[in-house]
């Protein structure tokens, strides 16, 4: 783990967000596939005619879901762990105002602004934390 992964962090939420929203809103196109059979009339003259019979593929589109749903799953699985990493490596920094500025700049995704409000320090002196930090590691 390196603090270059830190910027990394960003793009893994929003590509998590992005797979949970895949994940609910599975679409997969239905193959409607038909067939003709022979067939009468059921009064005489049994006079035999071709009928077609039309109707979706449901095990085939179900197989499709659950593929579908799976390859997500493991996307998912591997973003998280990937997240839980990048945290993990967060949480091992030991100046206490450092790690919350990295936890709020990189798992937060606030701006310096945001920042501010939320730890009452001034942007510049966060942002000169951050890069003494940044430039030691």
């Amino acid at each position: 783990m390196t603090k270059f992964d830190l910027k990394k962090l960003k793009d893994l939420n929003k590509e998590i967000l992005i797979l949970q929203r895949q994940m609910i809103n599975i679409e997969v196109k239905t193959n409607i596939i038909s067939d003709t059979v022979k067939g009468s009339s059921p009064r005489f003259p049994f006079t035999e005619h071709v009928i077609k019979v039309s109707g979706v593929d449901v095990a085939g589109y179900e197989r499709k879901v659950a593929r579908i749903h799976k390859s997500l799953a493991k996307r998912i699985r591997e973003a998280l762990d990937k997240k839980a990493e990048i945290l993990e490596y967060i949480e091992d920094v030991e100046d206490g105002e450092v790690r919350n500025i990295l936890t709020l700049r990189y798992s937060e995704c606030m701006t310096w602004e945001e920042i501010e409000n939320m730890l009452h320090m001034h942007k510049r002196t966060a942002q000169r934390k951050f890069r003494k930090w940044w430039d030691e590691n």
